[in-house]
Protein backbone atom coordinates (compact mmCIF):
# COMPACT_ATOMS: atom_id res chain seq x y z
CA UNK A 1 0.00 0.00 0.00
CA UNK A 2 3.07 1.92 0.77
CA UNK A 3 4.55 1.96 -2.71
CA UNK A 4 1.22 2.33 -4.78
CA UNK A 5 0.43 5.41 -2.23
CA UNK A 6 4.18 6.71 -3.08
CA UNK A 7 3.55 5.90 -7.04
CA UNK A 8 0.16 8.01 -6.71
CA UNK A 9 1.47 10.77 -5.63
CA UNK A 10 4.13 10.74 -7.62
CA UNK A 11 1.78 10.92 -10.60
CA UNK A 12 -0.13 13.49 -9.06
CA UNK A 13 3.11 15.72 -8.33
CA UNK A 14 3.72 15.35 -12.31
CA UNK A 15 0.67 15.78 -13.28
CA UNK A 16 0.48 19.27 -10.88
CA UNK A 17 3.96 20.49 -12.15
CA UNK A 18 3.04 20.09 -15.95
CA UNK A 19 0.32 21.63 -15.17
CA UNK A 20 1.46 24.89 -13.35
CA UNK A 21 5.31 25.21 -15.08
CA UNK A 22 3.56 27.15 -17.81
CA UNK A 23 2.47 30.08 -15.67
CA UNK A 24 6.63 31.23 -15.85
CA UNK A 25 7.12 31.20 -19.06
CA UNK A 26 3.65 33.34 -20.54
CA UNK A 27 6.05 36.48 -20.55
CA UNK A 28 8.45 34.98 -22.29
CA UNK A 29 5.97 33.35 -24.75
CA UNK A 30 4.01 36.33 -24.93
CA UNK A 31 7.29 37.95 -26.15
CA UNK A 32 8.40 35.46 -28.46
CA UNK A 33 5.24 34.59 -30.56
CA UNK A 34 3.44 38.14 -29.69
CA UNK A 35 0.64 36.81 -27.94
CA UNK A 36 -1.96 38.66 -26.69
CA UNK A 37 -3.47 38.76 -22.91
CA UNK A 38 -6.25 36.77 -24.54
CA UNK A 39 -4.41 34.62 -26.20
CA UNK A 40 -2.01 33.77 -23.26
CA UNK A 41 -4.69 33.00 -21.31
CA UNK A 42 -6.65 30.78 -23.24
CA UNK A 43 -2.79 29.18 -24.03
CA UNK A 44 -3.55 28.56 -20.13
CA UNK A 45 -6.99 27.11 -20.53
CA UNK A 46 -6.49 24.68 -22.96
CA UNK A 47 -5.26 22.41 -20.57
CA UNK A 48 -8.73 22.42 -18.44
CA UNK A 49 -10.59 22.14 -21.64
CA UNK A 50 -8.37 18.75 -22.30
CA UNK A 51 -9.18 18.01 -18.74
CA UNK A 52 -12.83 18.49 -19.05
CA UNK A 53 -13.45 17.01 -22.50
CA UNK A 54 -11.27 14.07 -21.50
CA UNK A 55 -12.70 12.99 -17.90
CA UNK A 56 -15.74 10.65 -19.01
CA UNK A 57 -13.43 9.20 -21.99
CA UNK A 58 -10.61 8.41 -19.37
CA UNK A 59 -13.31 6.62 -17.29
CA UNK A 60 -14.10 4.27 -20.52
CA UNK A 61 -10.14 3.74 -21.13
CA UNK A 62 -9.43 3.18 -17.33
CA UNK A 63 -12.43 0.09 -17.94
CA UNK A 64 -10.95 -1.37 -20.95
CA UNK A 65 -7.11 -1.30 -20.71
CA UNK A 66 -7.04 -1.09 -16.86
CA UNK A 67 -5.04 1.41 -14.55
CA UNK A 68 -1.55 0.28 -15.04
CA UNK A 69 -1.49 0.76 -18.41
CA UNK A 70 -3.72 4.02 -18.98
CA UNK A 71 -1.34 5.86 -16.34
CA UNK A 72 1.68 4.64 -18.10
CA UNK A 73 -0.01 5.76 -21.75
CA UNK A 74 -1.19 9.19 -19.79
CA UNK A 75 2.39 9.66 -18.45
CA UNK A 76 4.04 8.90 -21.67
CA UNK A 77 1.39 11.24 -24.30
CA UNK A 78 2.00 13.80 -21.06
CA UNK A 79 5.98 13.72 -21.67
CA UNK A 80 5.79 13.22 -25.25
CA UNK A 81 3.13 16.63 -25.71
CA UNK A 82 5.48 18.44 -23.05
CA UNK A 83 8.65 18.09 -25.35
CA UNK A 84 6.43 18.91 -28.53
CA UNK A 85 5.21 21.92 -26.45
CA UNK A 86 8.79 22.70 -25.81
CA UNK A 87 9.75 22.35 -29.46
CA UNK A 88 6.26 24.13 -31.07
CA UNK A 89 7.00 27.23 -32.83
CA UNK A 90 3.41 28.51 -33.30
CA UNK A 91 0.42 29.27 -31.39
CA UNK A 92 -1.77 26.43 -33.18
CA UNK A 93 0.78 23.94 -31.48
CA UNK A 94 1.20 25.31 -28.56
CA UNK A 95 -2.48 24.93 -28.00
CA UNK A 96 -2.96 21.08 -29.39
CA UNK A 97 -0.18 20.52 -27.29
CA UNK A 98 -1.53 21.73 -24.17
CA UNK A 99 -5.19 20.51 -24.97
CA UNK A 100 -3.91 17.03 -25.29
CA UNK A 101 -1.87 17.42 -22.19
CA UNK A 102 -5.21 18.30 -20.34
CA UNK A 103 -6.28 15.13 -21.96
CA UNK A 104 -3.49 13.15 -20.88
CA UNK A 105 -3.85 14.36 -17.48
CA UNK A 106 -7.69 13.50 -17.03
CA UNK A 107 -6.32 9.94 -17.73
CA UNK A 108 -3.61 10.32 -15.17
CA UNK A 109 -5.53 10.90 -12.35
CA UNK A 110 -8.85 8.91 -13.18
CA UNK A 111 -5.74 6.14 -13.50
CA UNK A 112 -4.38 7.07 -10.12
CA UNK A 113 -7.63 7.43 -8.02
CA UNK A 114 -8.68 4.30 -9.50
CA UNK A 115 -5.77 2.24 -9.03
CA UNK A 116 -6.45 3.68 -4.63
CA UNK A 117 -9.99 2.35 -5.15
CA UNK A 118 -8.60 -0.79 -6.23
CA UNK A 119 -6.69 -2.06 -3.11
CA UNK A 120 -9.51 -1.56 -0.36
CA UNK A 121 -12.25 -3.22 -3.27
CA UNK A 122 -9.91 -6.26 -3.76
CA UNK A 123 -9.36 -6.33 0.26
CA UNK A 124 -13.13 -6.57 0.76
CA UNK A 125 -13.71 -8.92 -1.50
CA UNK A 126 -11.44 -11.21 -0.22
CA UNK A 127 -11.16 -10.05 3.75
CA UNK A 128 -14.09 -7.92 4.48
CA UNK A 129 -13.41 -8.12 8.19
CA UNK A 130 -10.14 -6.97 7.88
CA UNK A 131 -10.30 -3.90 5.44
CA UNK A 132 -11.78 -0.83 7.42
CA UNK A 133 -9.14 -1.92 9.71
CA UNK A 134 -6.22 -1.75 6.69
CA UNK A 135 -8.42 1.83 5.16
CA UNK A 136 -8.32 3.15 8.59
CA UNK A 137 -4.08 2.09 8.65
CA UNK A 138 -3.65 3.79 5.11
CA UNK A 139 -5.53 6.66 6.12
CA UNK A 140 -3.57 7.10 9.14
CA UNK A 141 0.06 6.71 7.08
CA UNK A 142 -1.18 9.31 4.93
CA UNK A 143 -1.70 12.10 7.42
CA UNK A 144 1.49 11.23 9.38
CA UNK A 145 3.63 11.45 6.30
CA UNK A 146 1.95 13.60 3.56
CA UNK A 147 4.08 16.94 4.98
CA UNK A 148 6.87 15.22 3.94
CA UNK A 149 5.62 14.90 0.47
CA UNK A 150 4.45 18.42 -0.04
CA UNK A 151 7.83 19.79 1.41
CA UNK A 152 10.37 17.68 -0.35
CA UNK A 153 7.84 18.45 -3.80
CA UNK A 154 7.99 22.32 -2.85
CA UNK A 155 11.87 21.67 -2.06
CA UNK A 156 12.64 20.11 -5.22
CA UNK A 157 10.02 22.68 -7.36
CA UNK A 158 12.26 25.88 -5.60
CA UNK A 159 15.10 24.41 -6.50
CA UNK A 160 14.37 23.83 -10.09
CA UNK A 161 12.94 27.46 -10.14
CA UNK A 162 16.00 28.78 -9.16
CA UNK A 163 18.24 26.77 -11.60
CA UNK A 164 15.81 27.81 -13.96
CA UNK A 165 16.54 31.50 -13.15
CA UNK A 166 20.20 30.80 -13.23
CA UNK A 167 20.37 29.54 -16.79
CA UNK A 168 18.35 32.62 -17.95
CA UNK A 169 20.65 35.32 -16.45
CA UNK A 170 23.67 32.93 -18.16
CA UNK A 171 21.91 33.15 -21.43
Amino acid sequence: MRRLLALTTALMFLELVFFTVLSPLLPELKHELALSTSQAGVLVAMYAVGCAVGAIPALMIVVRLGVHRTAIVSLATFATMSVLFGLAHGYDALLAARFVQGLAGAACWTAAMLWLLEVPLACFIVAPEWTPVAIDRAKAWVSRHAHRFAIRGLTVLGVLLIIKGIVGLVN
